[in-house]
C-alpha cells in the first residue's frame, strides 16, 4: 500500500538491476518491472514514465533471458 512515487522507483531500480543481468533480482522478471511501472505511472505531465515503460518494453523483447 504504497504511493505511485515510490512503486514506480522501484520498477526503476529493479529495470536497472536486470539490465546487466539482474545477478540480485532473484525471479524478478522484465514482465514484474513492466507491470510496476504501469500500475504506478500516475501523472505523467512530460512523459518520462511513459518512456521508461517503452525502455523496459525494448530490453524486454531484446532479452535473451527465458
Amino acid at each position: 500500500n504504497s504511493s505511485n512515487d515510490l512503486r514506480f522507483a522501484a520498477s526503476v531500480a529493479g529495470f536497472g538491476q536486470l539490465l546487466p543481468g539482474g545477478p540480485f533480482t532473484g525471479q524478478w522478471s522484465y514482465a514484474d518491472a513492466l507491470a510496476l511501472a504501469r500500475q504506478s505511472r500516475g501523472d505523467d505531465l512530460h512523459g518520462y514514465r511513459s518512456e521508461l515503460i517503452h525502455l523496459i518494453e525494448l530490453a524486454q523483447s531484446l532479452s535473451t533471458r527465458s
